[in-house]
């Protein structure tokens, strides 16, 4: 047996790429479920061989890109623990910004909420934990996803969150229902290159037409048949999409329209009100 200290020299050791430190100590508490902290106090402690072979593995497969997230199945959003797999968006701290923004519109009690495209359910679940009147419908077009996301609801204690099997607003009644639509969509261009880690996402939650802005188009041109007068409609997008997501908006009719940044700094998001009939 060998201790903490070596198993992790030896991960390291195996990696000649970037800086993996982090990640490697994540995939080791991971197979010791000890918290992080309790490694750094706890490093001459011994491993066993059926643990230190679990986490060699894990380390090469992280090596060769593989995500953190999807090795140890779960990822942090907005307080919550969500169970991820590599049929869902990775949730990631700037779509937090659509959820303080959400949380901003101080909308009315018992106000309808529209999720878009709800990958494993971080969205709707981030908000139905801060406002439980809320009334949440997340839909996706993946079905293994919805899975993912409804399991997130019950384990968490947010069942009261609805579920909808939908290619955008496709299974929804034409009806002007909806107080806040939000959506972190598919903003990507499809001829652009990604990052390693990026490839073992699912291209359906990452890549969009025309630019990355196919999707974005298509949620706002059509959001006019289900938001009501004056709702709000919140986007996600490409730090170098604000303009024209804004110009998309304006056209639309929305009003009101503003742009957001995130924790770096960058235009993230976007929205604007609809204007009353």
């Amino acid at each position: 047996m060998n201790t903490l200290e070596v198993v992790l020299e030896t991960a390291k050791h195996l990696n000649k790429k970037e800086d993996l430190n982090r990640d490697f100590e994540l995939l080791l508490c991971h197979c010791l479920n000890k918290p992080r902290a309790w490694l750094y106090s706890h490093s001459k402690c011994f491993v066993t061989d059926l643990q230190e072979e679990k986490f060699l593995d894990l380390a090469a497969k992280r090596i060769r890109g593989i995500p953190v997230a999807y090795l140890i199945g779960r990822k942090e959003f907005w307080s919550l623990e969500l169970e991820v797999d590599d049929n869902t968006l990775i949730p990631r701290p700037e779509t937090e910004l659509l959820i303080q923004w959400a949380l901003e519109l101080n909308l009315p009690k018992n106000s309808k909420v529209l999720d878009l495209g709800t990958g494993s359910g971080a969205i709707a679940l981030a908000l139905a934990s801060e406002r439980s009147d809320l009334q949440l419908l997340a839909v996706d077009f993946c079905e293994k996803a919805l899975s993912v996301a409804q399991n997130n609801a019950i384990r968490l204690g947010l069942d009261r969150v609805s579920f909808l099997k939908s290619d955008w607003y496709a299974s929804l009644p034409k009806t002007k229902y909806w107080d806040l639509i939000i959506s972190n969509p598919p903003y990507v261009d499809t001829k652009s290159s990604i990052a390693t880690d990026l490839h073992f996402e699912p291209a359906i939650a990452l890549f969009s037409a025309d630019s990355g802005l196919a999707a974005l188009r298509r949620i706002i041109f059509d959001s006019k048949d289900y938001l009501k007068p004056s709702g709000c409609l919140i986007l996600e997008h490409g730090f170098d999409q604000a303009l024209a997501v804004e110009k998309v908006l304006e056209i639309a009719g929305y009003c009101e329209i503003q742009t957001k940044l995130d924790l770096a700094g960058l235009e993230r998001a976007t929205g604007g009100k609809r204007n009353a009939d």
